[in-house]
């Protein structure tokens, strides 16, 4: 028999709570957290019950007082136990083995019988690679592998179980996973929608692969929340620009933000820019015809003479004589490392990334000059107007010029007799 397994009725789970702080938690706000220990083997799961500091005993794992909350509490955590020990009782009539996880399983309502999530993730992840570079880019499938390694974490940690039968996914998991990566993982709010919403696009494959009846998230409806995105004005690009810096490494990342400022492309197809992407446009000048890594759209953006400028400043770099690289280019990592330190040298109060500048071409380089939405977000790679509307704010200097356009039509004085209502 494996060890790990046993239906000896005699041998019962040991069972203890203890209180965890989360990392968003106050020191107001901790969760009581049950382990069960059978057979050497050890679960551990919240109890989704929380309680002030002052309120718990550890030494007798039930909270103080006498207090109509204390007391509240303290029946739950009796009544996790009972519950607990019959579901030993009823794993060990039967003829099956079993160990700590089936245990858990069965209280969780997941007994060993159909496929479950994390199986489904997989089934789901696989067909995706088969579509990467083709339907899909490879940092979508990433984005998914990610979704798995957080969604595991979370059943085992939350949820006190290793998967969850696909029949018994309900709704309320949708809402605590969301909890889950926005406190015990510090996930900001956005991100963690998009996880589950990615979730659902899983639970949705499984439905066109006859594994669900129905979708069981159909009423999550969290939405992204508008978030202010930051941008270079040209004041803060000339002092970028202008500023005298002798570190070659520093420089060299300068370069690289600035040209991403003039072309609007992010890091990851800076980085595979090569001089293959340069071509000839209808209007005779030079023009970057490239393809997108994070969304596989086409993009070509018009060469202006600053970002002409710092590909001829690379001509005899040895990226550019062995590799054809457009520009050469550090990891995403250091660079922002020194993005950071270059913003201190010059005086501006950005956090810099190459994020950003996308953002200053959509706004100060092509929105603000005229350039219209529709051209930008081309320009940007964009498969829709509302993608681009999230990057391209309209900047007080673009308001100004418009109204300039019209102010002559209020500028003369109104007259006494117009002022007479007939």
């Amino acid at each position: 028999m494996n060890k790990s397994k046993t239906n000896i009725v005699s041998q019962s789970p040991s069972i203890s709570f203890f209180c965890r702080s989360s990392k968003k938690s106050t020191v107001n706000n901790l969760r009581i957290y049950i382990r069960i220990t059978y057979n050497r083997c050890v679960q551990e799961f919240s109890t989704r019950i929380s309680i002030e500091p002052k309120y718990w005993d550890q030494r007798k794992q039930l909270a103080r007082g006498n207090s109509e909350t204390s007391r509240s509490i303290n029946e739950s955590l009796s009544d996790y136990k009972s519950k607990i020990f019959k579901v030993h009782l009823r794993l060990s009539q039967q003829e099956e083995t079993f160990d700590v996880k089936d245990i858990v399983n069965s209280f969780k309502g997941n007994p060993k019988r159909g496929k479950g999530i994390i199986e489904l993730i997989d089934l789901h992840n696989k067909y995706k690679e088969g579509l990467v570079n083709t339907d899909i880019s490879q940092a979508t499938i990433e984005r998914y592998y990610t979704l798995k390694k957080h969604f595991k974490r979370f059943l085992k940690e939350d949820q006190g179980t290793d998967d969850i039968l696909l029949d018994n996914l309900k709704y309320a998991h949708a809402i605590e996973f969301e909890s889950f990566l926005k406190t015990e993982l510090g996930i900001g709010h956005n991100t963690s929608v998009k996880y589950v919403k990615n979730l659902k696009t899983v639970v949705r494959y499984g439905m066109d692969l006859e594994l669900l009846d129905k979708d069981p998230f159909l009423k999550y409806k969290s939405k992204i929340k508008e978030v202010k995105r930051g941008f270079l004005t040209e004041k803060e690009l000339s002092q970028l620009m202008n500023k005298q810096i002798n570190n070659q490494r520093i420089s060299m990342v300068r370069d690289a933000f600035i040209f991403c400022c003039y072309t609007g492309l992010a890091y990851s197809d800076i980085e595979s820019l090569t001089l293959d992407n340069i071509t000839m446009g209808m209007d005779g000048e030079q023009w970057i015809k490239t393809t997108r890594k994070k969304t596989g759209n086409e993009v070509h953006v018009p060469l202006f003479e600053r970002a002409l400028n710092i590909i001829k400043k690379y001509n005899d770099h040895p990226l550019r004589i062995n590799e054809n690289k457009v520009i050469p280019v550090i990891s995403n990592q250091k660079m922002n490392v020194y993005l950071k330190e270059i913003a201190d040298i010059c005086g501006i109060h950005h956090n810099l990334t190459t994020h950003l500048a996308r953002h200053t071409f959509a706004t100060t380089i092509t929105l603000e000059k005229g350039i219209s939405l529709e051209s930008v977000s081309k320009m940007l790679g964009h498969s829709n107007l509302k993608t681009t509307q999230i990057y391209a704010k309209i900047t007080d200097t673009k308001v100004a010029r418009e109204i300039n356009k019209i102010k002559h039509l209020y500028s003369n004085p109104i007259s006494h007799n117009q002022r007479k209502i007939s």
